[in-house]
């Protein structure tokens, strides 16, 4: 889209929208992506330090978090290639 304006000196320039703009949606799916990507690396700190207590509850509940939250991820990252 171009549209004309007076400059202060009389003149006209030319104003365009940047084509590449991102869209709300984009945004917000870029946001998710980062929120997401950042509680992985948490998890996996808790996942090593679990392990290193060899404590296997927290193994296997952080494990069951670790592929939900992968799994939205992996959705977000989809819905943001759309």
């Amino acid at each position: 889209m171009t549209a004309k304006k007076k400059g202060a000196k009389g003149g006209s320039q030319s104003r365009k929208t940047p084509k590449h703009a991102p869209s709300a949606p984009v945004l917000e799916y870029e946001r998710i992506i980062t929120d997401l990507e950042g509680r992985l690396a948490e998890i996996e700190s808790g996942l090593e330090r679990a392990a290193q207590r060899q404590d296997l509850d927290a193994v296997a509940k952080l494990g069951t978090e670790y592929d939900r939250i992968q799994t939205d991820l992996q959705d977000a990252w989809e819905r943001w290639g759309d």
